[in-house]
């Protein structure tokens, strides 16, 4: 991937639901009930192998528990997973090519704590169920996509790290340049790039031309050896639609920006990932400035933190932190945290927190649970007293930032 353009493949719900899947059917379910449509699945990836893509996702996109759980079929996570990416290992045996299969991760439908009922601990076992499936099936590598909140995204990118040794590439669906959680594209690259993200970048979201502004975020922050994915949408806004040549070319655009793992998403086909390997076969993408190793975040803006920058007087990670984060003049916030039960006030938190944020301790199980819920890169304090070998290891992991 790093010495030419990734093609990856197109649309799978809108095909199946010009073959007949009706809105608010489970697809899942809907594949599996009948041989034919099992076929029809196959026949729709062996069309992408053919058309040029280097790696096709198969078709686990909701067949996660929480998901399932809408349809009363959550019981069924391991047989789905293990039914629908033999599909797709079935097609690409069949084209006899040198195709990767890739473990298709989406959204739970869960909201984590603050905001909802469920906590990170629970997201992560939910998205751990899935990869468990998906790795045993023989998947080669994990997608983690459409993602709307970067606290879910990290939950399922840690699950991914912690339970395989398979690449994990996350991409999140946009309105401009925010998540619908309003998580800003830039934190959302900073946090799961630290946290061990193997490729970003957006897919769904909109047409090709409306992703040009992201793309320009993440190829500022975004290193070359880092695969910048971007899988658009035909526009879905009832302007006319782009042909397969229109679409390649639009998508070449953002190729020149940066991107370097391209495909399509809602209501492409063969024919558009046909057009958009013949566009960008030779071509090389745009350089990127990688600038994210010396940033951190928040869920809502990356920063890039200077010794210039105020520090605050530690504040206890305790039930009162949601209040004195608000009396804050300093431009970064200072969190002791003393126990694993803090990570728990740290969330409630969360929403208050704008500025970047330093955590203090002097035991490693604090510190790690705190990174493990923050949702962005948080700085790890010089003042920290956690013995050597064990701070190595919670950075390595984590990925924190340190001050420039």
């Amino acid at each position: 991937m790093k010495d030419k353009i990734t093609v990856l493949d197109g649309a799978m719900g809108s095909r199946l639901m010009e073959a007949g899947m009706k809105m608010g059917e489970c697809p899942e379910k809907w594949i599996l009930s009948d041989p034919s449509r099992e076929m029809l699945c196959e026949n729709i990836q062996r069309g992408y192998i053919r058309a040029g893509a280097d790696i096709i996702y198969a078709p686990t996109f909701g067949a996660n528990p929480g998901a399932l759980k809408r349809y009363g079929l959550a019981e069924k996570t391991e047989e789905y997973n293990a039914r629908l990416a033999g599909i797709s290992r079935r097609a690409a045996e069949a084209e006899g090519k040198n195709v990767l299969v890739a473990g298709d991760i989406s959204c739970t439908g869960c909201f984590l704590e603050p905001y909802g009922t469920d906590t990170f601990d629970d997201l992560y076992d939910i998205f751990a169920r899935q990869i468990k499936a998906l790795d045993k099936a023989g998947v080669d590598l994990f997608v983690i996509e459409t993602q709307i909140s970067l606290s879910e995204a990290r939950a399922a990118l840690l699950a991914v790290k912690e339970l395989t040794d398979k690449k994990a590439f996350v991409t999140v669906t946009l309105s401009g340049t925010k998540t619908m959680s309003g998580n800003d594209v830039g934190a959302c690259c900073v946090s799961l790039l630290a946290l061990g993200a193997d490729a970003f970048g957006i897919n769904c979201s909109s047409g090709p031309d409306e992703m040009a502004e992201p793309v320009r975020i993440l190829a500022d922050l975004m290193p070359d050896d880092i695969p910048l994915i971007v899988k658009p949408n035909l526009p879905l806004d009832g302007s006319k639609p782009l042909s397969p040549s229109e679409f390649a070319e639009s998508v070449s655009r953002l190729a020149a920006l940066g991107a370097s793992a391209v495909g399509g998403c809602c209501q492409t086909s063969d024919a558009y990932i046909a057009e958009l390997k013949k566009a960008v076969t030779g071509t090389t993408p745009g350089k990127r400035l990688g600038k994210w190793k010396n940033m951190c975040a928040s869920d809502r803006e990356a920063f890039c933190p200077v010794r210039s920058m105020t520090v605050s007087a530690e504040l206890p990670c305790d039930s009162d932190l949601c209040d004195a984060v608000f009396d804050v003049c300093e431009d970064i916030i200072c969190v002791r945290v003393s126990s694993p039960e803090d990570a728990a006030y740290l969330t409630e938190a969360v929403p208050f927190i704008k500025t970047p944020l330093m955590l203090v301790s002097d035991f490693p199980d604090a510190l790690e649970s705190a990174l493990r819920v923050y949702p962005g890169r948080a700085i790890i304090s010089e003042n920290c007293r956690i013995p050597a070998q064990a701070l190595e290891k919670i950075v390595k992991k984590y990925g924190p930032a340190t001050i420039c």
